[in-house]
């Protein structure tokens, strides 16, 4: 009869499987269990929520709205129209199904998906103490809770709705693994297709668990061994098997390849360069104990983030009621006892560890992109790893290790570096997505529809934005965000630099965004038209006129309310100025700007352009050092400072600030040339 899985579901295991029977409580005090098993499950996600429970507040954020749009259509044949939208991969379950069933009872309230992923995690976490407590007792089980729990991404599952992708896949992934030890094969295969059609990052558990099988059957020789381990997992390969079918057949039905960063075959997003694979597979790991970031960010956030005391004393709550649960229970006596919490420990470190190592696989293929919030599977191999080995560990040094984990969490959380917004691409270690990001985005969506909602547009209108953060058009995913917001398929958001004067009959609304405050002002027709206008003129070589609509623009913005307006309109008024070969009026036009704003970068570079051109080298030089101060590695200031000091004389300075620009850009600075003999001027 062929072979359908661990016998310990059926029947005694043979000599060497390393899988103990359940564990059976003691028969006293069966109140006393009751008590330990519910304080034990409420301290976890009482650690869960003291540390990320803010985030539930968050607005749907970038493709949530994508996956929203679909599911309220109201037309299930064109559900997967969001795939057109976001094609990197094919997850219609953790996508597609998850947002439409969700909305059916939350609608487009944020708080309600929001509170659904927590449910899912909050699962993810019990099913996490199942499995450490059937392979090793119940105080493995409850430690490895804890260790979850304190994996530091989680907060971004909890705040960015569309992550409910990956709590799915790892919810499905967790109750494959606890239908394989129970024997249910089949049902372990289904519940993995689930997994996999949730998120791909599960894809390595069959692996897993072959290496798991293996090494758990003594007594077999090699072939045997693994030829019972490839048996045993058949129908999750058999699973991988068809979903790898059904992804392909998607792909070529709606050509939805793209090329491969690190080659020339077409796959979704990912990389096969050995360089971009290390990269993501090594931070993968390093994500487990928060080092993943790079050391110098983290101590900045060391620094200035506040310290997680509910969280870290919560944390520590867990560790003690962990050590209320002996470590491993039996019927029989001591030496049996002993046998049965050996096996039952070996086999959990075992698969642990292989669920750690082989289940962070797939975190190499993107290292390109990679974000924290990948590891959601393969952590689980970590913390049931970390779990059974603090159950050997004296309970101080137990709580002492929470505590710690608490406390990193929070200074990983705290880190403000992202490489979409932050310029962060050369930097091992920064993620695409971090809490600072999914932050930043949110005060922009909810300053935004707070905004607009005080003065509704009117319907089809366009929405022009000014002084946008570099991330907004992902952050509203296009225009898809305000028109959820006000159910109007005809509202577009568009940047102001868009904006054409008498171009589009439709209504406008013109907002600018404040980043030292971080809200919206709501900015009158006729400034806006004025210093389009102007604008305009200047692009099209029209100094004159530039100057005309300019300085009309500036009559038209009110001080202290238009302050920001008023900086650019005096730098533009400058260069236009310049253009007329009125220096004059150029140089009291970059000295308003930076009247109101003494740091602004354009202002001072032009300031220093027209005084070197005077043989005012001093004066040119300090000016480039204060752009320099608060931006070291701007390529047009260095190229200014490496022209100043030539002219000043000082050629070796000169070659020394050329050859800075050429590490740091070196295209540009090949561009620019180097230092010649002598110049007058930047």
């Amino acid at each position: 009869m062929r072979d359908r899985g661990p016998p310990s579901a059926r029947g005694p295991a043979p000599r060497g499987r390393a899988v103990p029977p359940p564990p059976v409580f003691p028969s006293r005090g069966a109140a006393r269990v009751v008590w330990r098993a519910a304080a034990s499950l409420a301290a976890i996600p009482a650690v869960l929520l003291a540390l990320h429970g803010q985030v539930l507040g968050y607005p749907f954020i970038a493709d949530d709205y994508a996956f929203l749009a679909a599911s309220r259509a109201g037309d299930l044949a064109n559900l997967f129209g969001a795939f057109d939208t976001v094609q990197n991969y094919f997850r219609p379950i953790g996508r597609e199904l998850y947002f439409l069933s969700v909305s059916w009872f939350a609608g487009a309230d944020p708080y309600r998906f929001h509170l659904v992923n927590l449910g899912i995690l909050l699962a993810t976490l019990g099913l996490v103490v199942a499995l450490g407590a059937r392979l090793a007792g119940m105080r493995a089980g409850v430690l490895a809770g804890g260790i979850y729990a304190l994996v530091y991404p989680h907060r971004v599952q909890l705040g960015w709705v569309s992550c409910g992708q990956d709590l799915l896949a790892t919810l499905f992934g967790v109750g494959a693994v606890l239908c394989y030890l129970a024997g249910r094969t089949r049902l372990a295969g289904l519940t993995f297709l689930v997994a996999l059609f949730s998120k791909e990052s599960v894809a390595p558990l069959p692996l897993v668990l072959v290496a798991w099988e293996a090494a758990s059957l003594a007594g077999h020789d090699r072939a045997d061994r693994w030829g019972k381990a490839w048996r045993r997992t058949g129908p999750l390969w058999l699973a991988t098997a068809l979903w790898a079918a059904l992804l392909i057949a998607v792909r070529l039905w709606r050509h939805a390849w793209a090329p491969a960063p690190g080659g020339p075959i077409p796959l979704a997003d990912v990389s096969v360069d050995l360089r971009n694979f290390w990269e993501g597979y090594r931070s993968g790991l390093l994500t487990y104990v928060y080092l993943d970031q790079p050391l110098a960010d983290l101590r900045a956030a060391m620094r200035t983030s506040s310290v997680h005391w509910l969280g870290i004393g919560f944390a520590m709550l867990t560790a003690a009621l962990a050590f209320l649960w002996p470590r491993a229970t039996a019927n029989a006596g001591a030496l049996v006892e002993r046998r049965v919490r050996t096996n039952g420990e070996r086999s959990a470190v075992r698969l642990g560890l292989g669920w750690a190592v082989l289940g962070a696989l797939p975190l190499g293929l993107v290292g390109h992109h990679f974000s924290a919030y990948y590891v959601s599977f393969s952590a689980i191999g970590f913390a049931l790893l970390a779990g059974t080995l603090a159950v050997r560990w004296p309970l101080p040094l137990v709580i002492a290790v929470f505590a710690g984990a608490a406390t990193m969490n929070g200074w990983a959380n705290a880190v403000d570096t992202f490489k979409i917004a932050a310029g962060e691409e050369g930097r091992p270690g920064v993620s695409y997505v971090t809490d600072a990001r999914l932050l930043a985005q949110a005060r922009y969506l909810d300053s935004l529809q707070v905004c607009l909602r005080a003065d509704t547009p009117e319907r089809g209108s366009v929405i022009y934005v000014s002084h946008a953060p570099h991330y907004a058009l992902v952050a509203s995913c296009g225009n898809l965000a305000p028109r959820i917001w006000f159910a109007d398929q005809d509202l577009d958001l568009a940047a102001i630099g868009t904006y054409r004067p008498r171009a589009d009959a439709r209504p406008k609304c013109f907002v600018r965004y404040d980043p030292a405050c971080q809200g919206f002002v709501r900015l009158p027709e006729s400034l806006m038209e004025a210093i389009a206008t102007g604008e305009g003129a200047l692009d099209r070589g029209d100094c004159q006129a530039a100057i005309l609509a300019l300085e009309r623009a500036l009559g038209l913005a009110v001080p202290l309310t238009h302050d920001i307006e008023r900086i650019e309109l005096h730098n533009s008024l400058g260069v236009a100025a310049l253009r007329c070969e009125d220096l004059p009026r150029a140089d009291r036009a970059w000295r308003a700007a930076l009247a109101l704003a003494p740091d602004h970068r354009e202002a001072l570079l032009n300031l220093a352009a027209l005084d070197a051109a005077g043989g005012r080298f001093e004066r040119a030089k300090r000016g480039t050092l204060r752009v320099l101060s608060r931006r070291p590695e701007d390529p047009l200031a260095l190229l200014y400072l490496s022209r100043l000091e030539q002219s000043r004389g000082d050629t070796a300075a000169a070659w020394e600030v050329w050859a800075r620009l050429r590490m740091l850009h070196p295209g540009y600075a090949e561009s620019a040339g180097a230092p010649a003999a002598r110049r007058t001027g930047p």
